[in-house]
């Protein structure tokens, strides 16, 4: 997915970072993991194991969390880091990232993800998830902003 006009993303950014702060307001009274931060953890485990996937050069291990509609668009794994490669650069060449606010509803997830790359380069982006297939699986990721170094 290409980065849509800045105004509709940062609506997208706003909505999915309120929907995330209600979520956290409502669950922060709960000392226990709650199934909804169960299922968070699965999904940024997906996010996570992707980004090492990206660091190692790991195509295979990138493409697997890919969703089956993207993976039927690339083919194979090379296509696949190819267009990361060319559209997502900070996201392929990532040396550390923090998970921000999130949405869960159901089958489908939205998680921002701040991403930095080796040069300081900073990125907000928003993964999509679904649970596809009996596992949580990337639909796409949209760049929400460039925040540059150090921001």
């Amino acid at each position: 997915m290409k980065t849509l006009k800045l105004s509709k993303s940062w609506l997208l950014a706003a909505v999915v970072m309120l929907w995330g702060g209600i979520a956290w307001a409502a669950g922060s009274e709960k000392e226990d993991l709650a199934p909804e931060n169960l299922v968070l953890q699965e999904v940024q485990a997906v996010i996570e194991s992707q980004l090492l996937a990206f660091q190692s050069s790991d195509g295979a291990g990138a493409f697997f969390h890919a969703a089956p509609s993207i993976k039927g668009a690339f083919g194979e794994a090379r296509n696949f880091m190819a267009m990361v490669k060319r559209g997502y650069r900070v996201i392929y060449d990532n040396q550390s990232w923090s998970f921000e606010d999130s949405r869960i509803q159901g089958d489908t997830a939205a998680q921002v993800v701040l991403v930095e790359d080796g040069e300081g380069q900073q990125i907000r982006a928003v993964y999509y998830l679904g649970k596809l297939q009996g596992r949580w699986q990337i639909t796409g990721v949209q760049q929400l902003e460039v925040l540059g170094t150090d921001a």
